[in-house]
């Protein structure tokens, strides 16, 4: 799943081209409460994940085992080409003293995809950033909510799903107390 992306950099004050040959380089998200996941998955996520995107490789969500056959599930439905794997098989591989530890679960995953360079969301926590650099990963903050500028006629069809919803719960409302009695500074409905 590793990706290689070669880099040109031109040093014009020595007229020779560099060559750097980054080891690969994933979009991250992690444990994230924010819409990132759902526009790049389809799914949300309660408990702990991890979704990783390997630049030119297949994007893959991390789940644990509370949440997993679910999530396999809507996937399949989805068929959007996003992975499930399960978490326990990178758990069962960090050392005792940091068991149940997100980032140790994380950093054996990069290690076995191979990844050092990650583009993460802003809102990624402090603490998993320092942990992540002090392991020799390097972070870039990478703007999701750009890709999420223009909405999908999917996405356009859910935001007019959830405000008819919204509109008939206001008629309801609106009903109730247009049939309704005010007694004692109290709405009596029928």
């Amino acid at each position: 799943s590793s990706c290689s992306l070669p880099v040109v950099l031109l040093d014009y004050g020595q007229f020779f081209f560099t060559i750097i040959y980054m080891k690969s380089t994933a979009y991250l998200l992690v444990d994230d409460r924010g819409p990132e996941i759902r526009h790049r998955s389809g799914l949300t996520a309660p408990d702990k994940f991890i979704y990783l995107a390997p630049i030119g490789g297949v994007p893959t969500v991390f789940f644990d085992a509370r949440e997993f056959g679910r999530k396999k599930e809507k996937l399949k439905q989805l068929r959007n080409g996003v992975v499930i794997k399960a978490l326990e098989p990178y758990m069962a591989k960090i050392q005792k003293q940091t068991a149940g530890s997100l980032v140790a679960t994380l950093l054996v995953l990069l290690k076995d995809y191979k990844i050092d360079n990650l583009l993460v969301s802003a809102t990624l926590s402090y603490s998993i950033a320092h942990e992540l650099e002090a392991a020799g990963k390097k972070l870039t903050v990478y703007s999701y909510e750009k890709e999420r500028e223009h909405k999908t006629h999917q996405e356009l069809n859910y935001i007019i799903d959830a405000q008819r919803v919204n509109e008939q719960a206001f008629e309801l409302n609106w009903n109730i107390l247009k049939e309704s009695t005010i007694r004692k500074n109290r709405i009596m409905y029928r």
